[in-house]
């Protein structure tokens, strides 16, 4: 077990990097609960059935995140839902779509710190889809709009939730794993970037078919998304990142 000397004490270092963790935390979802206070009159939308598919499909694909335990990092492909919803329903019921898919992952991932764990992602979570609302809307998006002219505000909304997404991720995983802070991220953004690209396309997509079909020829947005999983597992396992005991 690893120790630090300061002023002539010994200092375990898991203790430091626990309350290092415990900081991070408390510092991102405080934030995270002040954006959902400032959102919660936009209400949830106002087609329910859409909003309960949207978050039935999320945490479907999430039931089985993908665990890249050598970097300590967990993903699961509910991005397309994410990001329907923001230019379907609204940032609540994005926020709410994307809290579904952050606990299904938590409960199914089998981490150690679940607790911890979720509190962040939680948090990161609310931070990354409010940041994608936040240009959404400042680029002319509009919830319901015509499909066509989502496409930019909707694709550089997918920009910013992942580049926030990355940033925040990158802050607790290079803690646990004692590495630079931009070599984490480097990593993170390498292997988030196909999962947001995806998702984008499945989410345009589906804003398109939307107006044109039943709400529930959507459930074959969910071939696409496991079939991600799948590639992304058979890397894990050519890579050989799949060892290791393993925050997101």
């Amino acid at each position: 077990m690893g120790r630090r000397h300061a002023g002539g004490r010994l200092i375990r270092t898991d203790t430091v990097d626990r309350r290092s963790m415990v900081d991070l935390v408390v510092a991102v979802d405080i934030a995270a609960l002040c954006i959902v206070a400032s959102i919660l009159i936009a209400g949830l939308g106002e087609q329910p059935a859409l909003l309960v598919l949207l978050g039935g499909l999320a945490t479907a694909v999430s039931m089985r995140p993908v665990r890249i335990r050598a970097l300590k990092l967990q993903l699961a492909p509910a991005d397309a839902f994410i990001f329907a919803a923001i230019v379907m329903l609204g940032p609540l019921a994005a926020i709410l779509i994307a809290l579904m898919a952050t606990v299904a992952a938590a409960v199914r991932g089998g981490q150690r710190r679940v607790l911890l764990r979720l509190a962040f992602n939680s948090g990161t979570a609310v931070l990354s889809v409010a940041s994608a609302w936040w240009v959404f809307s400042a680029l002319g998006g509009r919830v319901g709009g015509p499909p066509a002219q989502a496409i930019l505000p909707l694709s550089t909304a997918a920009t910013a939730f992942f580049l926030v997404n990355s940033l925040l991720v990158a802050a607790p995983i290079s803690i646990e794993r004692q590495t630079p802070y931009l070599a984490s991220l480097r990593e993170i953004a390498g292997w988030c970037t196909p999962k947001v690209l995806v998702g984008l396309a499945i989410a345009l997509a589906m804003n398109a078919v939307i107006g044109l079909a039943s709400i529930w020829t959507l459930l074959i947005a969910v071939v696409p998304c496991w079939t991600l999983a799948f590639a992304y597992r058979i890397q894990v396992e050519r890579k050989g990142l799949s060892g290791h005991p393993s925050i997101s």
